[in-house]
């Protein structure tokens, strides 16, 4: 299914073109997948595709579309390709290990192998360390009296065949729904990619999921799922296998371009990865805790919800709202700063902050006015922090150095406004 890669960026165009690689074909699948997920992915246009904040893979009849993040203005594939897959590890805990395989093939293949890679290496692992078994119930006829003697069925069935009973007795064995899932991901990745290492391993690890029968796999066959300490080694590949299989499409109206997405929409990244890192960045500190999106009523049912909290001795110290998408003239947007004025007023914070990706200098605080209460107490700044270094990694120091600046050790800005 994916063969040929192309690499965009966000915000970027696609266009049709009768020799490829991107064919009329590819544009008329995507646009009915965009259709059925409420046009959220991208802009169709004529004989071409506007991508916009949403990054990751598609692949389509044969086809790869890597959709890169960019927050330096360079289009530098490399450093991106590598950001997105730090970013995905730190945000959703995705099981992307530095070793192996995968990580060694990343800059030479799309980030969409990659993931393929990864599954195929954990369910290796797997079947190197043995399939756990459980019991499970079946019923049929034997020769036999063992288990439950099921009396309706074995008149129904047996009734001239005395020398036969049907019962409902217990197997010990690897025919379970978590190897129902690897077995459908297995063969899935192998339809899917086009890394003839990864279709070689899917292929040997066939014979150790036979005896497992299929089933039919949705979002509430992994809600059923309970991990004791027997399978909690199974947690990797079955994230993996969650997001790869609740994110393949077959192409039911056009029968062959079916499609596997993961796309990401990097708004919402970006809030999730500063939010760990602050996280684990305060982690280091006494007193110091970083919170996640708190919700608050604000007027006729209507809630406002910042990104993050930042609290020291349980008293608030800053607000921050991430933005990924940069600021005109690195000066924030009026209704950004209107919005920080209400969290502030709302939480009772003296500060706040817009924080953008990048390495500029941040702006001089903005000082409210004086409200209708006469109090002129609060403000807010702009902020950037260059998250990534030259090739992609993510700078841990450049978090804790944020932090520091927000709330210094030995200082604790707990005035409150009313």
């Amino acid at each position: 299914m994916a063969g040929k890669v192309i690499t965009v960026f966000e915000h970027a165009r696609l266009e049709v073109t009768e020799s490829g690689p991107f064919t009329q074909r590819h544009f008329d699948a995507m646009v009915r997948y965009n259709q059925q997920h409420e046009n959220r992915f991208f802009t169709p246009e004529y004989r071409r595709i506007k991508f916009n904040q949403h990054v990751g893979v598609i692949a389509v009849g044969g086809l790869t579309i890597e959709v890169l993040p960019k927050a330096d203005g360079l289009e530098d594939e490399a450093k991106w390709q590598k950001a997105l897959i730090q970013m995905l590890k730190v945000a959703h805990g995705l099981p992307l290990h530095e070793a192996g395989h995968a990580q060694l093939a990343l800059r030479r293949t799309s980030v969409l192998e990659y993931f393929l890679r990864l599954f195929v290496e954990e369910v290796q692992r797997l079947v190197h360390q043995g399939l756990v078994k459980r019991y499970r119930k079946q019923a049929g006829v034997t020769i036999a009296l063992k288990g439950r003697l099921d009396l309706p069925r074995h008149i129904r069935h047996n009734i001239v065949h005395k020398e036969r009973f049907h019962v409902v007795h217990q197997v010990f064995d690897t025919d379970h729904l978590l190897h129902a899932i690897l077995k459908k991901t297995l063969a899935l990745v192998e339809d899917v990619t086009n890394d003839p290492i990864t279709i070689g391993l899917a292929k040997d690890m066939k014979w150790a999921f036979d005896p497992v029968q299929e089933q039919r796999i949705t979002a509430a066959s992994f809600d059923r799922l309970r991990l004791d300490r027997k399978t909690k080694s199974y947690s990797d590949a079955l994230m993996l296998a969650k997001l790869i299989l609740l994110n393949y499409a077959p192409d039911v109206k056009g029968g062959r371009d079916h499609i596997l997405s993961l796309l990401f929409d990097m708004n919402k990244l970006f809030e999730l990865v500063v939010l760990r890192l602050l996280k684990r960045a305060a982690a280091e500190r006494d007193s110091v805790v970083v919170l996640g999106q708190n919700t608050r009523e604000f007027w006729n049912g209507q809630k406002i919800r910042p990104d993050i909290l930042i609290e020291q001795n349980d008293v608030l110290q800053c607000i921050i709202d991430t933005k990924w998408k940069l600021p005109k003239d690195d000066r924030p947007a009026d209704p950004d700063l209107k919005q920080m004025y209400v969290y502030n007023r709302q939480f009772g914070s003296a500060e706040s902050v817009l924080l953008y990706p990048g390495n500029k200098a941040g702006t001089p605080r903005i000082e409210y006015d004086e409200d209708h209460t006469g109090r002129k107490d609060h403000g807010c700044s702009v902020r950037f922090i260059e998250m990534f270094d030259g090739e992609g990694g993510i700078q841990l120091e450049k978090v804790r150095t944020l932090l520091t600046d927000l709330v210094p050790p030995g200082i604790d800005h707990s005035a409150k406004v009313s």
